[in-house]
């Protein structure tokens, strides 16, 4: 921040009306951004203690090269890697680091997926990622589901059981059959499991309960068509001109397709291009309006995927809210589904990444700097020339 801020008053020494295209060319030739993945707490150093993971456990490294990678090629020459765990803060601190990339899902114990961003919160380094409050809604189900409700984002109807005591059918009385049981935090599809009936449904919930030591949620199965969709930011491109705008960027709609079973397999078991299609469906306005509303009703800060299913009427029904949605880059041997949508409107991976750095750039110089508590004169204009 100290960095930002005198890049700021540079600028704003001679003009009261600062370019934010001008500013990012002084960060692109002058700060040093740290890419953050999960660091294993297996390994000595990571953690002080050893204690237990409610999500499964992913390292993440593999993207923040690709990350890293994209950021040098845009020319950003200082761009570091680090793990997160007991030296992480040590290593910021000896590379200078002005701007930190977070690419994390922790490393142990409670709400993991939370951490490196209130590590940052705390210590006053602004970053690519969501507040806190984010990750912890958005990677806790029955959390999520109550935002949704509460918002009038469509969801399937639920019952949440906890990780003690015996599951009482009565708490499914209320949802139809068939149904999905999943842990309350997760990822990547671990330890969901399809029942037929209610008789299914509690045996499941003893299953995962078994393999997670989590909470429970039952949800009632909704059949059709599984789509996602990815959503950036509210400050892009469009039509050659930078700008912020109300709603957030949303990317094409994909298709899952090649899924011959209830559960749709985990990203890391599928090979992403082969996978999917664009949606070129007649409900297409209605999923990019939920995923607009998703975005604001979790307040989030940077990119999300949204994985969704168009019943039999085409009503979205939103399943899942990835905070962190993967970033691979493209290789032969595979793809993410944010990049293969961002490619069917011509952004690039290099753009995509730059696309979601500059929104958040743009958000912590312009809205989250304490020198903006008050409004000032100078701020950058809705439209920002390219």
């Amino acid at each position: 921040m100290v960095f930002l801020q005198s890049v700021i008053d540079d600028r704003m020494s001679d003009s009261t009306n600062v370019d934010f295209l001008d500013l990012m060319q002084d960060v692109v030739d002058s700060a040093t951004i740290a890419v953050v993945y999960s660091g294993d707490p297996e390994q000595e150093n990571t953690v002080l203690r050893r204690t237990f993971n409610y999500r499964a456990w992913a390292s993440y490294s593999d993207v923040s090269d690709d990350i890293a990678l994209a950021l040098r090629r845009l020319g950003y020459q200082r761009v570091s890697l680090h793990a997160e765990g007991t030296n992480l803060l040590n290593q910021m601190r000896d590379t200078s680091t002005d701007f930190a990339w977070l690419n994390t899902g922790g490393t142990q114990g409670y709400d993991s997926m939370a951490h490196a961003a209130a590590l940052m919160e705390s210590m006053g380094i602004p970053y690519v990622g969501h507040r806190p409050l984010t990750y912890l809604i958005t990677d806790s189900k029955p959390d999520a589901k109550d935002k949704m409700q509460s918002w009038g984002i469509p969801t399937p109807k639920s019952s949440f059981f906890g990780s003690r005591g015996k599951p009482d059918a009565h708490a499914l009385q209320h949802l139809r059959p068939p149904f999905v049981v999943k842990p309350q935090n997760g990822s990547m599809s671990r330890n969901v499991r399809y029942a037929e009936d209610v008789k299914e449904a509690l045996a499941a919930i003893l299953e995962v309960r078994s393999s997670c030591g989590l909470g429970v949620l039952v949800e009632e199965f909704i059949g059709g068509t599984e789509i996602t969709v990815a959503a950036l930011g509210t400050f892009h491109k469009q039509d050659g001109v930078w700008s912020e705008h109300d709603d957030p960027l949303v990317l094409p709609i994909l298709r899952r397709i090649g899924n011959h079973g209830k559960i749709f397999p985990s990203i890391q078991s599928i090979n992403v291009r082969e996978s999917t299609e664009l949606y070129r469906g007649q409900y297409g306005d209605d999923v990019y309006r939920i995923a607009q509303l998703v975005y604001h009703a979790f307040r989030c800060r940077t990119a999300v995927r949204i994985d969704m299913i168009l019943d039999e009427t085409g009503t979205p029904y939103v399943i899942d809210i990835n905070p962190k949605p993967d970033l691979k880059a493209p290789s032969e041997t595979g793809d993410s589904f944010v990049n293969v949508a961002a490619s069917a409107i011509g952004l690039d991976y290099d753009n995509l990444i730059k696309t979601i750095l500059y929104d958040r750039l743009y958000h912590v110089l312009l809205d989250e700097s304490p020198r903006w508590k008050e409004p000032l004169p100078w701020r950058v204009l809705k439209s920002l020339s390219s």
